[in-house]
């Protein structure tokens, strides 16, 4: 090696033209490389002042594009909890009550349906103070009209009056929630709120959640429909609009929901069209699933930048959010980055000169003697200097280098190294920056001094402000005011050094709504370990603290004693009323054996009762079959009747069990079966009583009015008026004793007779009673309509009395017009309901309590004869066989008596009076 060296100086001293024309070089060389500093800081300058702006144009489409996407999302999830509360409310324990009394059989207690109607209505008016983006909350009837209907208004909610509820059976909405099954969710499309078929001024867009309500039968209700108001989100998003841009949202169909102008909003409600075809052509048809980036030109051919991002409303409603923006806007640098490139332009051009001439004039020096040295090198001498270890850098022996050329060599190296390094970094920033930008939790980051650095897409979506708006502001925007000391305390936390992981905490959206959450804060370190900020992840955690809340107040609110026990038998939850049955503190309770609340001789059972249980769980209630008793604290034992559901979780198979106290259903049993006892012996001996008091009294009666009509027949002539008059009002006496004697065995009969339901045609049995009854008929001229009867389950005899009892009423209690009845029948699911309609007196309301009642008369004894009982019998007869029997009327018009008998089959065909009478 030091051969070549040597070799290589001999050369490069005996190179005589390099070394004469050396200043010429120099000259040229300073020349050259001011030149080209100076023509490529100038290029590089004008390339960049000439890309800056369209280089922009990316980066300011995608943050349009996440823009887009946090307020599609906040679309969606605006009054996400419409769907459960609908659901709740359909099935909560104030509209069940108005559905019993609705599906009750007989007449409906309106008095009880008034109260519990009035209840609900109670219950849908707190829902609307407590979420003003409820509009409308309605119940609707089967039938179609509002039966509860409460609003907004201007002066607060309220709820409306009987006289301004609706018919809303033509609706749209109406009609497909009527035909979901339980529990089914109807979204309207999104549209202008309208009443009276009308279109409600001021304008109200709103979407429609609605879901059908049954009754305990199963047949339908209705549906429970709740309005909720769009206007707070659209003038939310109206307000995010970009600067120099809008913000759009259109329907699946292209319709304008949301437009700088608000006249184009919402024009197919209003007979017209406004879609974002008018505006933009070239788009086309937005895809319902993907969100788009791009450039594209408006009906005026003026170039704009447009982002659009999709989304959903229920299982069917989809919409898009469109971000706009001129392309000047886009594409235009802010001034301040326009005059640092110009200035750092120019100061790097001068700098670049300066060590241009620098270094050409070092670099000149040795150049001929450099390049006189390598040109006269072998390529055997090449290689031999390429071998040469760094230490003894074969150029620097070469070149004669000294040592800060040593230095600068070196210095090259690092450089390179750190480029490389950077360039990791680079890459590796990139990927943590795509990780932020697609969590879907919040992710902050801020100075140790609490001011935002960083606030990613999900961020926007959770608290509603743009990054443009909460980057440099204070952390204390999203916190609530009363909680700033809490916030301050966990920055101290973090700028010790410490984390803070899965904390529980209240923050504030934009719209002042207050949100459960929970945190993850870590500190963030500088290369030298400096803490220079922290990172904070943020889960919104509302449902689920909701769900949480709604679960503790459903279990402490229960009316039974409710514990939970996991598999080693420990107590692990225990309600108030659990605490009161029992008599200890919960702290005595959490943690114990549930063996403790059993009495002595079951606690050895106990143990493997619950192994068998837990081997196969399944939800169920013991202590029907047999008794079961606890031990309160005192020692004191009681029956109790309890409820077992597993519940599967983290920490293995819990079960929660519901203790209810039966003592007093007990004692009241024992008073129930000691009453009835008593009430079958009384029972027993009345019939008894009534039977041979009806049958012994047989003879005398007959007796009396045979010897009085024979004293008439015989002594008619010998006797004066008034002697004719007396024995006249005593055969009518002992004819009218007979007659109630007559009905009341019948009416005993009634009650000792085993009940034998066989297969009766209702017809067969009307055209009989009719027959027996044709002397009435033809003597009112009744007219009597017959329609098509069916076949139920009765006693033919039995029945024939129900209809000849209601008939002969009928023809009886007539005014002066010719009587005329109808008589028909009508399916009520297992039953048949038959109807007699009359034009008669009718029965004045007042006597509704009494008429079914024996011995009751509504009228004077001469004006219409009877004995008071036949009603009572037709009602002990309808009862006997699994029926009910009510009425309705109008005095003065007629009366419509109503009876149901068990189901067969459907009915036979109508039979004319004619026919009936054949």
């Amino acid at each position: 090696m030091d051969d070549a060296l040597h070799l290589a100086q001999q050369r490069s001293n005996g190179t005589s033209g390099y070394a004469s024309d050396g200043w010429r070089v120099t000259a040229l060389l300073i020349a050259a490389m001011v030149g080209l500093v100076i023509a490529t800081a100038g290029g590089v300058a004008l390339l960049i002042m000439d890309k800056l702006d369209a280089a922009l144009v990316p980066t300011q489409l995608q943050i349009l594009a996440q823009n887009a996407d946090a307020r599609a999302r906040a679309f969606e999830s605006y009054g996400a909890s419409t769907t459960a509360d609908v659901l709740t409310f359909s099935h909560g324990k104030s509209l069940d009550n108005i559905l019993k009394i609705a599906s009750a059989p007989g007449p409906v207690d309106l008095l009880a349906l008034q109260e519990r109607r009035e209840d609900f209505a109670a219950r849908l008016l707190g829902q609307l103070r407590r979420k003003p983006v409820y509009y409308r909350f309605r119940l609707i009837e089967a039938a179609g009209r509002e039966f509860i209907r409460v609003e907004q208004t201007a002066n607060g909610p309220r709820i409306v009056p009987d006289a301004e509820l609706q018919e809303m059976g033509d609706r749209p909405f109406f009609r497909q929630a009527m035909a979901l099954s339980d529990r089914q969710i109807y979204v309207s499309p999104l549209g202008l709120n309208q009443e009276h078929g009308q279109i409600e001024h001021p304008l109200v867009p709103v979407v429609r959640v609605a879901t059908p309500v049954l009754q305990p039968d199963g047949r339908r209700f209705g549906i429970l429909v709740v309005n909720l108001d769009l206007r707070p989100f659209l003038a939310e998003t109206r307000a995010l609009a970009p600067p120099n841009g809008d913000i759009r949202i259109i329907d699946e169909n292209g319709e304008y929901l949301l437009h700088p102008d608000p006249t184009r909003e919402f024009r197919f409600d209003q007979g017209g069209r406004s879609r974002l075809a008018d505006d933009f052509p070239d788009l086309g048809p937005l895809p319902t699933d993907v969100a788009t980036q791009r450039l594209t030109r408006d009906i005026n051919g003026k170039l704009f930048g447009v982002a659009t991002a999709p989304g959903q409303i229920g299982q069917s409603r989809r919409f898009s959010v469109i971000e706009v923006v001129p392309y000047a806007a886009l594409a235009a640098a802010p001034p301040p980055v326009r005059e640092a490139t110009l200035i750092g332009g120019a100061i790097a051009a001068t700098c670049a000169t300066l060590i241009a001439i620098l270094l050409a004039n070092l670099l000149s020096r040795r150049l001929r003697k450099v390049v006189a040295t390598v040109d006269n090198l072998s390529q055997e001498e090449l290689a031999a200097v390429e071998r040469t270890p760094d230490e003894d850098s074969g150029l620097q022996r070469l070149f004669g280098l000294p040592a800060p050329e040593r230095e600068l060599e070196r210095e090259l190296v690092r450089r390179r190294h750190n480029e490389l390094l950077l360039q990791t970094y680079l890459e590796r920033d990139q990927l943590y920056a795509a990780v932020v930008r697609s969590a879907s939790d919040a992710i902050i980051t801020r100075t140790p001094e609490g001011k935002i650095t960083g606030w990613n897409a999900a961020a926007v979506q959770l608290f509603g402000y743009a990054a443009a708006e909460a980057v440099g502001q204070s952390i204390d925007i999203i916190v609530p005011h009363e909680l700033i000391d809490e916030s301050n305390a966990m920055l101290d936390t973090v700028r010790r050094g410490e984390h803070i992981d899965h904390c529980e905490a209240v923050r504030r959206t934009r719209s002042g709504r207050l949100i459960d959450v929970s945190l993850g804060i870590s500190p963030v370190r500088a290369p030298s370990g400096e803490i220079i900020g922290s990172a904070e992840i943020v889960r919104d955690i509302s449902e689920q603290k909701f769900n949480q809340r709604k679960f503790e107040l459903a279990v402490e609110a229960s009316p039974g004693g409710v514990l939970m026990i996991n598999q080693s038998g420990e107590i692990v939850l225990a309600n108030a009323e659990l605490e009161r049955q029992f008599g200890y503190q919960r702290d005595e309770l959490l943690g114990t054996s549930v063996d403790m609340l059993l009495p002595e001789a079951m606690r050895g059972q106990h143990a493997e009762h619950r192994a068998t249980f837990l081997a196969a769980p399944a939800a169920g209630r013991i202590g029907t079959g047999r008794e079961l008793r606890g031990v309160r604290k005192d020692g004191s034992e009681f029956p109790v009747e309890i409820g077992l559901n597993p519940i599967e979780s983290r920490d293995g198979l819990l079960v929660l069990a519901t203790v209810i106290d039966i003592t007093g259903r007990r004692e009241a049993e024992r008073a129930i079966e000691a009453q009835n006892e008593r009430l079958r012996r009384s029972n027993a001996e009345l019939e008894q009583f009534a039977y041979v008091a009806s049958h012994d009294l047989q003879e005398p009666l007959r007796m009396v009015a045979s010897y009085t009509q024979l004293l008439e027949e015989r002594y008619k002539d010998r006797l004066d008026d008034k002697a004719n008059r007396y024995i006249a009002y005593a055969v009518e006496g002992a004819q009218r004793m007979q007659i109630l004697v007559r009905d009341l065995l019948s009416y005993s009969r009634l009650s000792s007779k085993e009940t034998a339901n066989r297969v009766v045609d209702s017809a067969a049995v009307v055209a009989a009673t009719l027959a027996r009854l044709s002397h009435a008929i033809e003597e009112t001229g009744a007219d009597i309509h017959v329609g098509a009867l069916p076949v139920v389950l009765s006693e033919e005899i039995e029945l024939e009395q129900v209809f000849q009892n209601l008939i002969s009423n009928a023809i009886k209690f007539r005014n002066r017009r010719p009587p005329r009845i109808e008589i028909s029948a009508q399916p009520r699911e297992a039953l048949w309901e038959f109807t007699i309609k009359d034009n008669g007196i009718g029965i004045e309301a007042r006597h509704g309590s009494r008429i079914f009642q024996m011995f009751q008369r509504l009228h004077e004894r001469g004006k219409y004869d009877g004995s008071g009982i036949g009603l009572a019998i037709v009602k002990k007869i309808v009862e006997r066989h699994g029926g009910t029997i009510w009425f309705d009327s109008t005095s003065g018009e007629g009366t419509n008596f109503h009876f149901t008998a068990l189901a067969l089959s459907g009915p036979t065909k109508t039979r004319t009076t004619t026919e009936m009478a054949t």
